[in-house]
């Protein structure tokens, strides 16, 4: 594993911007096992805050016949990506729409006025469950 803290600019400890160090670790710990079984050959992970990173690591291979390590400039091929980063997408403005009645897109939004944010009562491993309701 490479730390690419200097190169994306992580300037301040995780704690500063609410991450556990020791949590942001098993990342790396995760994809380094994940690449020492021949999942896959190399893996890079950015975790931003409010535009800020706040973690940087990669390791692996970024070319298997070459050899070459997985570096900050690594370019990534991603296939059959839309359905998961949509919806992941979809989830943040609903978390944050959720979290924030008062947000501009909340306020501006017709629709949005209509939908409300309840907790349900069940309690599980993730604490919890929000669910929009109409």
């Amino acid at each position: 594993m490479q730390q690419f803290a200097d190169r994306f600019g992580v300037t301040k400890p995780p704690e500063e911007s609410g991450f556990s160090a020791e949590r942001l670790g098993r990342i790396a710990e995760f994809f380094d096992r994940q690449t020492e079984l021949g999942v896959i050959p190399g893996w890079s992970a950015l975790v931003a805050r409010d535009g800020e990173p706040v973690y940087a690591a990669g390791g692996g291979l970024r070319d298997l016949e070459l050899g070459l390590p997985v570096e900050p400039t690594t370019l990534w091929r991603l296939y059959s990506m839309t359905k998961p980063v949509t919806s992941v997408a979809a989830m943040m403005l609903v978390e944050r729409v959720c979290s924030d009645s008062t947000t501009r897109s909340a306020r501006t939004s017709p629709s949005s006025r209509t939908w409300r944010c309840t907790t349900a009562g069940r309690r599980g491993v993730y604490g919890s469950a929000r669910q929009l309701t109409r």
